[in-house]
């Protein structure tokens, strides 16, 4: 597993690095066949079966995040997803532990639109991984106690998270970007809405998006199609679909506006933090923007690092991002550099921003940004725990079981043109933070 792991990557960076765009052969990404089945409950499973493999990886991924918060209660879904694996199984102390014990891992994750529960354990435990899984979705009691340990670790977890530089820059621009829109707190939530969720409410918020026509499950691994239906159709069966509660949220507008907003601290670091309004996963500038983020900031050897770091050594640190969502979604870049430096790194910075509007690009640069956003695909999905969560993802968002394949071919077809359209049309205006 791991020698072929290394050659994958050995070619993808060859053919990413190199710059050969006539001759080099085209990426592609193969999955082996998809079994879909959808329950009378709702519930829908994906099973991959990949026999060269020597575990199996299990996502439960449900349709709760901060799109289906309310302004009181920002956080409840990541206070549920911990309480979740708190959960005593069997006569173990916790869903958690309970794989740990019979050799696998298991976590949580919650993002804007969707949550997950992963499991990775070896094919001989594999049902009692469904067991666990099953356990955790089945009506819940919420027990103070438990209750009350996992808010005081989430309020720690707040804490902690005002001493990264780089999250509290994150919040001030989402804060800024999002104005009423769910997206605008962070994942974690706030010290105030966590202090005020109660048992109750974690109770209600479960019983209302923890159901089975919310929930896709993806199983990707050395195990067999047939073994995972009928696990998880003893598992699941006897959960009870509900219609979803309804959701009225504010239309967030691409940014019309310019903002900028300057911030003292103590130290020898001074950031510079930018965002800027970006194509939501439904829109045709999705793959252009991919394009752009691996041009402008993604990766060594991209336009922010030569023209910051490279050139004129400028920056400690440098990045960007697409964080492309349901909703609104945002691009961002930042630039850690000493307080001397800052105008000069905000004048490069803003620099390389205003090309991608006025210079398309050359065939061979393109070529070269089109190999790194599909070789890093590529890459990303060789796990099974990867596949899972991204086969699970992409049914659940309803962009069908095939979107990688659809992603690829979109990414293809990009063309300069498309790219210095969608700079223009969504990095123009910008939240800009200095900090020194």
């Amino acid at each position: 597993m791991r020698t072929k792991a290394a050659l994958l990557f050995l070619f993808v960076w060859f053919w990413c690095c190199l710059g050969f765009p006539k001759a080099s052969p085209r990426l592609s990404l193969h999955l082996s066949p998809i079994i879909q089945v959808i329950f009378p409950n709702g519930l829908r499973l994906l099973v991959v079966k990949r026999n060269h493999t020597h575990n199996v990886a299990v996502t439960l991924m449900i349709g709760a995040g901060q799109i289906t918060e309310g302004e009181n209660d920002t956080g409840i879904t990541n206070f549920m997803q911990h309480y979740l694996l708190d959960i005593p199984v069997d006569h173990y102390h916790d869903a958690a532990s309970a794989v740990e014990e019979k050799g696998g891992l298991a976590g949580s994750e919650t993002g804007p639109d969707n949550s997950s529960i992963n499991i990775l354990i070896s094919p001989k435990v594999f049902p009692f991984a469904v067991r666990v899984l099953s356990s955790l979705v089945q009506p819940q009691k919420i027990y103070p106690n438990r209750f009350k340990r996992i808010r005081k670790e989430m309020l720690l977890d707040i804490k902690s998270s005002r001493d990264n530089a780089f999250q509290a820059l994150y919040g001030i621009f989402l804060r800024q970007f999002y104005a009423f829109h769910p997206y605008r707190e962070p994942i974690s939530g706030t010290s105030v809405a966590v202090k005020d969720i109660t048992p109750q409410k974690l109770e209600k918020y479960f019983n209302s998006y923890y159901v089975p026509n919310n929930m896709v499950i993806a199983v990707v691994g050395n195990v067999s199609a047939d073994r995972v239906i009928h696990d998880v159709s003893q598992g699941f069966s006897d959960l009870k679909s509900k219609p979803l509660p309804s959701q009225n949220i504010y239309y967030q507008p691409v940014l019309s506006y310019g903002k900028q907003i300057n911030l003292n601290a103590p130290g020898n670091i001074a950031w510079l933090f930018a965002g800027f309004s970006a194509p939501r996963l439904s829109s045709a500038d999705y793959a252009s923007m991919q394009v752009i983020n691996a041009v402008l900031g993604a990766s060594i050897g991209s336009r922010l690092w030569n023209a910051i770091r490279e050139k004129r050594g400028l920056a400690y640190e440098l990045s960007s991002h697409y964080s492309a969502r349901e909703g609104p979604s945002h691009f961002i870049a930042y630039v850690i550099t000493r307080p001397t430096e800052l105008n000069k790194s905000r004048f490069h910075f803003l620099r390389q921003i205003s090309l991608m509007h006025q210079k398309t690009l050359t065939e061979e640069r393109l070529s070269e940004a089109k190999r790194e956003v599909i070789g890093h695909f590529i890459l990303k999905l060789e796990a099974n725990s990867a596949q899972a969560k991204y086969l699970a993802w992409s049914d659940l968002m309803g962009k069908g079981i095939d979107f990688y394949k659809k992603y690829i071919s979109a990414i293809r077809e990009v063309t300069p043109a498309m790219v210095q359209k969608t700079a223009r049309k969504y990095l123009q205006n910008y939240i800009l933070i200095s900090v020194q």
